[in-house]
């Protein structure tokens, strides 16, 4: 289940401060909107919300500002975790897909397709390191 945007805007300024971004340049607005979009997108399967989390916040540069890239990537693998799924792609690669999606040249359909091949369950106990199964 994706969960509201409110908390992500609520550890905004520390993220972006950590990054070193002023947090006024992120519309809290803007947000709000692609998590309602990624909603709507998912449409209550699981599976699909950390595509249509990455979807829906790489289609919104301007409201993201120097954030946007970064904190697509952030949501959509934190969320990933979440689920107990892990997304072994770099972040070039993740950069360039969002890249093409703000670009209108990936659609929501492309966007899926693409982490389907990518996303996995993952498995993990202590001491070891995080892999796919």
């Amino acid at each position: 289940m994706i969960l509201g945007a409110d908390q992500l805007i609520a550890a905004l300024p520390f993220v972006l401060r950590r990054w070193g971004l002023d947090p006024r340049r992120v519309r809290r607005e803007a947000i709000a909107a692609a998590f309602a979009e990624a909603r709507l997108l998912a449409a209550g399967d699981e599976h699909l919300e950390p595509a249509a989390l990455f979807y829906a916040l790489a289609g919104r540069p301007r409201g993201l500002g120097a954030a946007w890239i970064r904190l697509t990537q952030l949501v959509a693998v934190t969320h990933a975790q979440r689920l107990g799924l892990a997304l072994p792609a770099d972040a070039d690669e993740l950069r360039s897909l969002c890249v093409r999606i703000a670009a209108s040249e990936v659609g929501f359909e492309d966007a899926r397709a693409w982490f389907a091949t990518r996303i996995c369950f993952t498995t993990w106990a202590p001491g070891s390191v995080l892999a796919c199964t």
